[in-house]
């Protein structure tokens, strides 16, 4: 059940919403996730591109069609975060 408390927990990065909820306040407000749950999504990211790196590392020095692949994907994210943070 969804009350003004529980959506100030969300806003104030005390609870994690679920998907289902995080896609409904999109539906609502037409913001995507990452603008509305600016902290939540941030922790997340930093996780992930900290995974990403240890990736990259692994893959580095291989020329396989798959290293090759995996290292393509890093690089875009890398991108795509950077591009975030300069908006």
């Amino acid at each position: 059940d969804i009350n003004q408390a529980r959506i100030s927990r969300f806003e104030s990065g005390d609870e994690t919403p679920t998907l289902s909820i995080t896609l409904g306040y999109q539906v609502i407000f037409g913001v995507p996730p990452r603008r509305l749950f600016p902290k939540l999504y941030t922790q997340i990211e930093e996780a992930v591109m900290r995974r990403a790196a240890k990736l990259e590392r692994r893959v580095a020095r291989k020329t396989d069609f798959q290293s090759t692949k995996k290292r393509h994907l890093l690089e875009a994210m890398a991108k795509r975060s950077a591009n975030q943070d300069g908006e």
